[in-house]
């Protein structure tokens, strides 16, 4: 099964600083052991800067291993299992500009009725804090539906 709805793109907040929608979630997948999401970041080739007009970085992407899926208004959680495609912290990805990595996370499976859910995640690197949130993310996922293979 494979789902995310038409916004399925980060909002990203890096010191009240919003980053370009670099990264999407290309396709969410369910077994029976995980809930996966195939991700794409793509570097855009631009600079940004936070209020303090240092450069963000851009050309970099990395995921924490408290990356979570969040649903029912909060009320539940799914942690990361693992990643394919990329290391979690402390290994940085650098990307060049215009390049495209893929990558795959597989998270606990979503309890059955659970079809709307957040992808988040906070970063802490250096001096800056990276939170990033993917809401709205949609899988089928009935209570009574067929086994998932």
């Amino acid at each position: 099964m494979v789902g995310c709805n038409r916004h399925s793109f980060s909002n990203w907040f890096v010191e009240e600083v919003s980053k370009p929608n670099a990264t999407k979630v290309t396709a969410v997948r369910l077994t029976s052991d995980y809930t996966i999401l195939d991700v794409q970041f793509t570097n855009p080739g631009q600079t940004f800067y936070t209020h303090e007009k240092q450069v963000l970085p851009i050309g970099y992407i990395c995921v924490s291993s408290g990356a979570k899926l969040v649903a029912a208004q909060g009320n539940r959680s799914y942690s990361l299992i693992k990643a394919k495609g990329i290391r979690t912290l402390p290994h940085v990805v650098k990307v060049d500009p215009f390049e495209q990595v893929r990558f795959s996370l597989y998270f606990e499976r979503l309890d059955k009725g659970i079809e709307t859910f957040d992808w988040v995640d906070t970063i802490v690197q250096d001096t800056h804090t990276f939170h990033y949130e993917f809401p709205g993310l949609y899988i089928a996922n009935p209570v009574d539906g067929p086994p998932v293979r």
